[in-house]
């Protein structure tokens, strides 16, 4: 009982130093995890598989991937963008693999159009004599003669090995162009599996990786496309864009309002010179007439 006290108390005491971590961290941190906030690390993925890229070395805390998604309806932080960096080239390789697995099952196909037609015959042969060796082994089996039964089924996988080894000799590969590579993950499935194999491929780590590397690509990739329409602009940057537009336009109407101020004050001196020299002109006149009529009454006089 004290055990299980001690073991319930160290369980209660590490709960509450990661509340206690939590309340105190920002999902700012350095220390942590951005493509865990976005909705996915890598690191959780593909465990004891050749892909798993080991613990991840950063905080993963639900409580701020909470804050995060909250925070990120209005801002744009671009952890988006780091996450769709690291998974991507993932997603990439992967369709190489796709793309080699489909090419090496069109290469079989080609191979198996020239097959030597009495190699096909051969085929045909033992396809026949393993049919009628498997009717004979159900007909056994039914009348309860189980281990003739079983010796017939030895005859048959034994023919069917041979026949195998003859095509593969043969160039023809049966075995790889009943194969085909899945659209996800690149491993090769073949036709005649069971659906107890399929579902077991389907529900692998491997598979259901790759599967959750490429909804969220797609997930991501919408994110930042419609906070990009909310932006109103084509891109991420056009915030800056706007902010350099408002700068050169308010650049530009400074310069208009310095010309408009300069063209005014032309206009005022201009007329201040315009009034001058009407001024002058003006006093011109009457000193001419006042001199006029000085000389008028001069001659009078005399």
């Amino acid at each position: 009982m004290d055990q299980i006290r001690a073991t319930l108390a160290e369980l209660m005491g590490k709960y509450e130093q990661k509340e206690d971590l939590e309340s105190r961290k920002s999902f700012t941190d350095p220390d942590v995890c951005k493509l865990y906030l976005t909705g996915i690390c890598p690191h959780d993925l593909f465990e004891n598989t050749k892909f798993y890229m080991g613990e991840c070395r950063r905080i993963h805390s639900e409580k701020l991937r909470e804050r995060y998604l909250n925070e990120r309806k209005d801002h744009f932080f671009g952890y988006e963008l780091d996450t769709l960096k690291v998974i991507q080239p993932m997603i990439e390789d992967c369709d190489k693999k796709i793309a080699r697995g489909k090419a090496r099952v069109e290469e079989d196909i080609v191979r198996k159009r020239t097959l030597d037609p009495m190699i096909v015959e051969e085929a045909k042969r033992i396809d026949s004599q393993i049919q009628a060796k498997m009717a004979l082994a159900d007909e056994l089996g039914m009348n309860g003669e189980v281990e003739e039964s079983f010796k017939i089924v030895e005859e048959v996988e034994h023919l069917k090995k041979n026949k195998l080894e003859m095509l593969e000799k043969a160039g023809e590969g049966s075995f790889q162009q009943r194969l085909k590579p899945c659209d996800v993950c690149g491993a090769l499935l073949s036709a005649t599996d069971s659906d107890r194999r399929l579902t077991e491929h389907y529900s692998g780590k491997i598979h259901v990786g790759f599967q959750k590397l490429r909804d969220m690509s797609k997930t991501l990739s919408a994110y930042i496309e419609e906070f990009r329409e909310k932006a109103n602009g084509p891109s991420l940057n056009s915030t800056r864009d706007s902010r350099n537009g408002r700068r050169r336009s308010r650049s530009a109407s400074k310069s208009s309002s310095k010309n408009n101020s300069d063209r005014s004050h032309r206009e005022r001196h201009r007329g201040y010179r315009d009034r001058a020299s009407y001024r002058d002109r003006d006093g011109h006149r009457r000193r001419s007439r006042s001199k006029s009529r000085s000389r008028s009454r001069s001659r009078r006089h005399r």
